[in-house]
């Protein structure tokens, strides 16, 4: 995949408040483009490992992926 665009991608994801490059590379794997990662329902999103739990291991309300 070119660079230039996984850079992009991480840039852009990373503005959102608590996404971070681990989160990024979790969603890229998963969604494979921006796309489909900004197409992705919340379950979707949460499903992710890493992403639907909170670091001490309770379930997040998905707020993070609110606007």
């Amino acid at each position: 995949m070119d660079r230039n665009y996984l850079s992009r991608r991480t840039h852009v994801l990373t503005t959102v408040k608590h996404v971070n490059k681990t989160d990024v590379v979790t969603f890229g794997t998963t969604f494979g483009s921006l796309s489909n990662i900004m197409g992705a329902s919340m379950e979707d999103l949460a499903r992710c490992p890493g992403i639907g739990e909170c670091k001490n291991g309770e379930k997040c309300d998905g707020t993070v992926f609110a606007s």
